[in-house]
């Protein structure tokens, strides 16, 4: 697990934060940003890129220099970006949602790399912890147990988290600002 302050440059920041917030931009909602089917209540805009190999989307060769410097950052073999999405979550009342971290997951249920890039400076950490993933567990489990979490990261525009794909994570919800993000799931 590796954390990487301003992965790419700051003009390239700005170019991607611009045009993820640009009013042009072609966003759908999902009801749950974990996609679990659960009661969390945690609405989210989605866009996505590229999903099974094959890409969607217009803007990912934008984003696509995001996933291999993530790679490379931890020297891991580049082949291809399964799947890239980005989410933009907004500040709900408490009493909308009804738990404050959304349910852990994996984003995929065989080996991969994650790069977890950051859009904005927010709130919403990111909570990664020591379960992992194996055909006997599902995909979702409940809220992590605080002495579960190994990392805590606090989204700053630029950041990157890298990480193995087989650790369970999650995101805790945004109470003050957006939070956006660009989710890499790579072999």
């Amino acid at each position: 697990m590796l954390i990487v302050d301003d992965l790419i440059s700051k003009t390239y920041q700005e170019e991607i934060k611009q045009t993820l917030l640009d009013i042009k931009f072609p966003w759908g909602f999902i009801p749950d940003v974990t996609s679990a089917g659960s009661d969390i209540n945690a609405p989210a805009l989605i866009h996505n890129y590229r999903w099974s190999g094959n890409t969607h989307s217009p803007y990912f060769d934008i984003i696509e220099p995001i996933a291999r410097l993530g790679a490379g950052a931890v020297d891991y073999k580049y082949s291809s970006v399964i799947q890239a999405r980005s989410f933009l979550q907004f500040p709900l009342n408490t009493k909308f949602f009804n738990k404050e971290t959304d349910l852990l997951h994996i984003d995929l249920d065989y080996s991969h790399l994650v790069v977890l890039y950051y859009v904005l400076d927010s709130d919403g950490d990111t909570l990664i912890t020591n379960k992992t993933f194996d055909q006997e567990k599902k995909n979702y489990l409940d809220i992590p147990a605080e002495e579960d979490i190994v990392l805590r990261v606090t989204p700053k525009q630029g950041r990157a988290v890298i990480f193995d794909g087989k650790y369970y994570h999650t995101a805790e919800q945004p109470k003050d600002k957006l939070r956006c993000i660009i989710n890499f799931n790579i072999e």
